[in-house]
């Protein structure tokens, strides 16, 4: 009998049959519906122990990529302080040979779980109550969980489906079981409500601010897409196509991002969005948020400048430095300066690279040490400014001398001089050996 059972068990992870016509999972789930009272039980717990590995493989995979997060970001942190070749393990709060590894993944039973849920579903015993909510939480349980619990009713099921919204995937099929479902158990727009403004995890309030407008049966209950504003500058800086919708939703609320923003996907495959929506990214990311999050938002932010710079990302931080320059946190001004010594080195990323150094040299007198000195150390990166001194157009080169003066120290002045070294033409530098040629200042 118990083997006979389990075969029945390892055949609703069957949803092929070869060249038969007959489906082993259905099969399988109508024998198991005869079973019904011996059967739940077994079914349940196969189940719970499945869910259970899942829930704790994926706290360990959170786990450890929270902490290779923190250290790639303290890495670029570091990184902009000290120069690319040094030796950043000395400053490190999170040494490199403490990294976790990927915790091993469990076998893919995928299938398996989705069968137990259609044969509890289908013998529909109340005893699988449980583990159908705690199925809620599950990538792969979310979705049949959702349906099995219109017909086994549940007592307590509305804050469990109220969790799966701020989890379930944004695609229309499985939204749209989840709200009917939650419907079905007399869910309102009030309940969504109360547990949007408990949520803490961007996507998980955009999931639950669609579904409170759901839900919602006049204006007075529907929230405004300003509500869930930094949550979607934090989705639009995903990778794509992940961040499409929020450089959607974004632009077409008129809160940020422009026309090209509302039909991404007819873009370039990897364009990023726009400059208002990369300058706002910069702002929160520097002040750390969304609260818990920042560390990956300042991941993304980096990762859209230096890898499209020229198209949005270059006009991000220059517009998030002319918004920062006054009123910013030292962290924000911080943040954005890393970013800004970045295309100090990519002048040809520039319309007219006076629009960075500007705001350099009026940061450079910042109240604040940190955010002079990073200022500085951005403004004398590369050679932006040393060609801006060479300029024929007079009031140009001027400006950007009394600025180098003003600001060079020992360092600039040197790198200054191998610059003019490199640049000056041949008989210059011959001349100059000789004595004839006067330095220049």
């Amino acid at each position: 009998m118990a083997a006979d059972l389990e075969r029945l068990i390892r055949n609703l992870g069957i949803t092929g049959s070869g060249y038969s016509d007959a489906n082993p999972r259905e099969l399988a789930i109508a024998a198991l519906r005869k079973r019904g009272p011996e059967a739940v039980p077994v079914l349940i717990s196969r189940l719970d122990g499945l869910l259970t590995a899942w829930a704790e493989y994926f706290a360990r995979v959170d786990a450890a990529l929270k902490v290779w997060r923190l250290w790639y970001d303290e890495s670029d942190r570091l990184s902009a302080v000290h120069g690319l070749g040094a030796d950043l393990e000395r400053y490190r709060s999170i040494p490199t040979a403490s990294l976790p590894d990927r915790p091993p993944r469990p076998a893919d039973d995928s299938l398996l779980m989705d069968g137990l849920i259609g044969a509890l579903r289908g013998i529909g015993d109340a005893r699988a109550g449980a583990v159908l909510c705690k199925a809620l939480t599950d990538r792969v349980g979310i979705h049949s969980a959702t349906l099995a619990l219109r017909e086994i009713r549940v007592e307590g099921a509305e804050r469990h489906l109220l969790d799966a919204a701020a989890q379930v995937e944004m695609d229309d099929r499985q939204f749209r079981e989840l709200v009917e479902t939650a419907r079905d158990y007399g869910v309102t727009a009030s309940h969504a409500r109360t547990r949007f403004a408990a949520e803490r995890t961007p996507e998980g309030r955009v999931r639950l601010w669609r579904l409170v407008n759901e839900l919602a049966t006049d204006g007075a209950d529907r929230l405004a897409v300003a509500k869930i504003r930094d949550p979607l500058v934090y989705m639009a800086m995903d990778s794509p196509p992940g961040r499409w919708d929020a450089m959607r939703r974004l632009s077409e609320s008129g809160l940020l991002g422009d026309a090209g923003d509302q039909e991404p996907w007819a873009r370039e495959y990897e364009a990023p969005p726009s400059p208002g929506i990369v300058s706002a990214a910069i702002a929160l990311a520097g002040r750390d948020e969304p609260e818990g999050f920042g560390y990956e938002l300042r991941h993304r932010v980096r990762q859209v400048v230096k890898n499209h710079n020229g198209e949005s990302a270059a006009p991000g931080v220059l517009a998030a430095l002319e918004e920062q320059a006054s009123g910013a946190s030292a962290a924000e001004l911080v943040f954005t300066l890393e970013l800004a010594k970045f295309l100090a080195a990519r002048n040809d990323l520039l319309d007219d690279p006076m629009d960075l150094v500007r705001p350099l040299y009026r940061l450079s007198l910042h109240a604040e040490s940190e955010v002079r000195e990073r200022a500085l150390g951005a403004l004398h990166h590369g050679w932006t400014l040393f060609e801006l001194m060479t300029q024929t157009d007079a009031g140009r080169r001027e400006e950007a001398t009394m600025i180098y003066e003003k600001t060079a120290r020992p360092e600039d002045r040197v790198r200054y001089e191998t610059f003019l070294s490199l640049n000056r033409p041949w008989w210059k530098k011959v001349l100059r050996l000789k004595g004839a040629a006067p330095r220049r200042r």
